[in-house]
């Protein structure tokens, strides 16, 4: 298997490198060595791995009991516990040298990602090496990989959603030169671009509330739900007037959050079920409930739409662009997708009740009222 580090050429006979330097030699500045309390040490035999010297650092990263080190093998410790499927390569009695090899370390239901390095010395049988804990190195790698990824996913389904209203607008525009002619054609096709430019529109402002949501600081301000909601139904109620909206808010104490993401996560949710009301209803209706304590408010969005089947369900309807039915192809995929993204931005939680006879989205999210402050007045 190829090492994740740095691994020198294996010694052979006519091997002419300088001969190493004791590792006996200058043992008082060695034993300070292992004091160090961030970088662990170890010293053991080259041909047995027995654990000679060890620091208390290289004790807890092994997970090896300090009163039994000395009849412990580095190498048997290392063979139990690197998890299987990382490449890994320990073959010091070939390897003169090894740098800052990773490893992925398991430590019960743990998994610690290791850096190790080691020098031996074949004519003293003893090898000497490091270890650090790059746990969250790791992590933070794999974090930014993750980002990575999702910003590529992002990118080619944005440029696919504003590719499509392009092309018909370029369509349009064609047909349009061709039949200047008629009056019904150019009012036809005109209406055709002028339908798919305000879906362009749609799309990036959509696409903005994501960027917006990902960067603006949080604010922490009084929320009148009441007004909130009325002003999302002056902008969403003339589009949808069929469908009867009925609000319950319930406010037991004084809450604090940020209006701009709570507007925009009530406006995506409370548009949705609009959206997908099942075709020939005869009574649609959404219910929106709200309800505020001093921890916490809990919003809830209910409908009796088309709801969201079992198998949408398994796939993560909070994926962005992700289309659930083939109802829900007219709409861009975005809505739910930026949902979730601002209830974890206010490190609250959703859950999700669907049926055929329609949805539940319930959201918590944390009262941010901030903490009376007490002034002390100067004695006198």
């Amino acid at each position: 298997m190829t090492p994740t580090g740095k691994t020198n050429s294996p010694r052979t006979a006519d091997d002419h490198s300088p001969t190493p330097v004791n590792p006996d030699s200058g043992m008082a500045g060695y034993d300070d060595l292992l004091n160090n309390p961030f970088v662990g040490i170890f010293r053991c035999h080259l041909q047995s791995g027995h654990i000679l010297a060890i620091n208390q650092k290289a004790l807890e990263l092994f997970g090896v009991p300090a009163q039994h080190y000395s009849q412990v093998s580095i190498y048997g410790i290392l063979e139990e516990h690197v998890r299987s499927g990382v490449p890994f390569v320990w073959d010091p009695k070939q390897y003169s040298k090894t740098e800052n090899q990773e490893i992925a370390y398991t430590f019960g239901d743990e998994v610690r990602w290791l850096s190790l390095s080691y020098q031996v010395y074949p004519e003293h049988d003893i090898l000497k090496g490091i270890v650090l804990d790059i746990t969250e190195k790791k992590r933070q790698e794999n974090a930014l990989k993750s980002v990575r990824e999702e910003m590529d996913i992002f990118i080619y389904h944005a440029s696919h959603q504003i590719k499509s209203p392009l092309t018909t607008i370029l369509g349009a525009t064609y047909l349009l030169k061709r039949d200047t002619h008629s009056e019904q054609a150019i009012q036809f096709y005109s209406g055709i671009i002028e339908d798919q430019v305000k879906r362009l529109d749609s799309i990036f402002k959509e696409l903005m509330h994501v960027y917006s949501n990902s960067q603006v600081v949080i604010q922490h301000d009084p929320i009148n739900f009441h007004a909130l909601l009325e002003e999302i139904m002056m902008e969403l109620g003339p589009r949808y007037s069929d469908v009867h909206v009925n609000f319950n808010v319930v406010d037991t104490s004084e809450f604090y959050g940020d209006s701009v993401r709570l507007r925009l996560l009530l406006q995506n949710l409370i548009s949705n079920a609009m959206k997908f009301q099942k075709p020939g209803e005869t009574n649609p209706w959404i219910a929106v409930g709200v309800e505020t304590s001093a921890e916490q408010a809990v919003l809830t969005v209910e409908d009796n739409g088309i709801g969201i089947d079992e198998q949408a369900r398994e796939h993560d309807i909070f994926r962005i662009f992700f289309k659930g039915s083939e109802m829900a192809k007219k709409g861009f995929g975005i809505g739910l997708f930026l949902v979730k993204n601002i209830v974890e931005k206010l490190n609250g939680s959703i859950q999700v009740k669907s049926s055929v006879n329609g949805s539940i989205f319930q959201i918590t999210i944390p009262n941010g009222k901030p903490e009376p402050s007490f002034t002390t007045s100067p004695v006198v």
